[in-house]
């Protein structure tokens, strides 16, 4: 049986260690610690990889340097309002904002601007040498705390709204302005089931692959420096769509996919899941009176995915779909 002394706080040695660095391993008490200076080569060395990844395109995009300053500019508020990773220090209270303090924010956000002028924000080291130690320090707290959310808002798909069986006579169908437009290189089903029977398992699997691409590029999956990879990524995902499989069944199209996420993706089990949820709303469709709005509209933007990265698989989807 180990002792107490096992799980020591390796950084101060006073109190139990609760907590695990994830890159190196020790046993650490609290984010005093974390970030001290016995930690630091480990920490900030973790971070300066988490902004690699974060940031790595394949070509600069002229609204990265948008975002960056958005997502450092939120730190900043974070910090003045007393968030830490989610939490208040000891002796804080979260009152109202002051005058003074929106005063200071709006400072702060024009001095983190002029710092990043001219710097190649698809570089994380030059970034990183532009963050005072604060915007660093809440930087890692905020990734170790895993609730990256609060600065990079999760993206919100448009299949997600459901007309109420009971409307309004002012309902209106805004949120149709979100969706693909519907292409019309899409021939009607029920003439490609007359020759294929089964291909309505082919647009299973072509559709499951689809919502885990468009949440895995948090719906930037057309964007220029991003569409061959989200097009190649769905070929991969699609055993339909890139090797011509067919399916017996629709449980075996979607298996096929969750598979080949947990293969290639690394996809955990809440990630296949949620995709699962996806699928369901897009076969759904927005209402009993338009259930194959959400799938024509899926099923279009993997002919725009396709046709903008050029790829040779954009003739098996139409033969698919």
């Amino acid at each position: 049986m180990s002792s107490s002394s096992d799980n020591l706080c390796i950084l101060c040695g006073a109190v139990q260690g609760k907590y695990v660095c994830p890159r190196c391993n020790v046993y650490y008490c609290s984010l005093d610690c974390y970030r001290s200076a016995k930690h630091a080569n480990c920490s900030e060395q973790f971070y300066k990889e988490c902004i690699q990844e974060e940031m790595a395109v394949d070509a600069p995009n002229p609204d990265d340097a948008k975002s960056v300053q958005q997502i450092l500019t939120r730190l900043q508020e974070a910090d003045q309002l007393g968030v830490d990773g989610g939490f208040l220090e000891d002796g804080e209270d979260d009152g109202e904002e002051s005058e003074g303090d929106s005063d200071d924010l709006a400072s702060e956000s024009e001095d983190l601007a002029a710092r990043l002028a001219g710097i190649d924000l698809n570089n994380p080291e030059l970034v990183w040498q532009k963050l005072s130690e604060e915007e660093k320090a809440e930087f890692q707290s905020i990734i170790a705390s895993g609730d990256a959310g609060q600065i990079v808002p999760a993206w919100e798909p448009w299949w997600m709204h459901r007309q109420p069986l009971v409307q309004e006579v002012t309902d209106s169908d805004d949120y149709k302005k979100k969706c693909p437009q519907i292409s019309t290189k899409i021939p009607l089903l029920k003439d490609i089931a007359k020759v294929n029977p089964g291909v309505k398992y082919g647009i299973s699997n072509a559709v499951m692959a689809y919502v885990i691409v468009a949440r895995h590029f948090q719906g930037d999956h057309l964007e220029p420096d991003l569409v061959s990879e989200a097009a190649d990524c769905l070929m991969d995902l699609s055993l339909s769509l890139g090797k011509g499989e067919n399916f017996a069944d629709g449980d075996s199209a979607v298996t096929s996919v969750k598979m080949q996420a947990t293969e290639i993706l690394e996809s955990a089990q809440d990630d296949l899941d949620l995709a699962l949820d996806d699928f369901s709303k897009i076969m759904e469709g927005p209402s009993t009176d338009e259930v194959s709005y959400y799938l024509l509209c899926a099923l279009s933007d993997c002919i725009n995915v396709l046709s903008k990265a050029t790829k040779k698989g954009n003739g098996a989807l139409i033969n698919y779909s």
